[in-house]
């Protein structure tokens, strides 16, 4: 199931979860599948789509008609690459949403039945060329990024769980009320002139999406 459709916090992971993540963890070495994330050639995202920003930069492009068809490509990767423990692949994000200007990266989101799963795809997911990034302080996250300079940024969460619908919502939302993406556009113009990093620049934006994701 591949959509094109455009955080709140869960419970810890509990014993089970840190035991696999052991697993992985012994049986790959992490060098070995960062030297595999790092050769990705990356020859196959065309630069007519416009992708990528290196870390430390923040920046906002107008949005691209093309990046639908960017995510649809990477969708069909992901899907070849994890089978059927990806129930759903969505497209969200502000790259989802038409007229939106957008930090240029696919955010994308994989839907599974338990959030273990998402361990089992470092492997699979760095010959793709990602790089594995832990939950980043998110419980019930595991997230993956394509590229030194980021093209893609991918969830993985339980599918149909609180974090999948709220994020499918709020796109959604986003695509539907012209008044709601024209404050949402100029809230991201401003943290972009004010914060100076990425990290400040999500938190700045926090209560609007809380607040229009319930």
């Amino acid at each position: 199931m591949l959509r094109d459709h455009g955080r709140p916090r869960g419970d810890e992971p509990g014993s089970g979860h840190c035991e696999l993540l052991h697993g992985v963890q012994r049986t790959l070495a992490p060098a070995m599948v960062a030297r595999m994330a790092d050769e990705d050639p990356m020859g196959d995202i065309s630069p007519d789509y416009g992708l990528g920003l290196a870390q430390g930069v923040n920046r906002l492009a107008d949005y691209n008609p093309l990046w639908p068809h960017a995510f649809a490509e990477e969708a069909a990767r992901l899907k070849r690459a994890l089978g059927d423990a990806a129930i759903a692949i969505e497209h969200y994000g502000s790259t989802s949403v038409p007229g939106l200007r957008a930090k240029p990266i696919i955010d994308i989101q994989i839907g599974v039945a338990r959030i273990e799963q998402g361990l089992e795809f470092i492997l699979p997911m760095a010959r793709l060329g990602y790089d594995y990034a832990g939950d980043q302080g998110i419980p019930e996250h595991h997230i993956f990024g394509r590229g030194k300079v980021r093209t893609h940024l991918t969830h993985v969460v339980v599918y149909e769980g609180d974090q999948w619908r709220r994020t499918l919502r709020f796109r959604d939302r986003l695509r539907a009320n012209p008044d709601l993406r024209a404050a949402y556009d100029a809230l991201k113009a401003n943290l972009v002139q004010t914060t100076s990093s990425r990290a400040d620049y999500t938190e700045g934006k926090s209560d609007f999406v809380r607040l229009h994701s319930s």
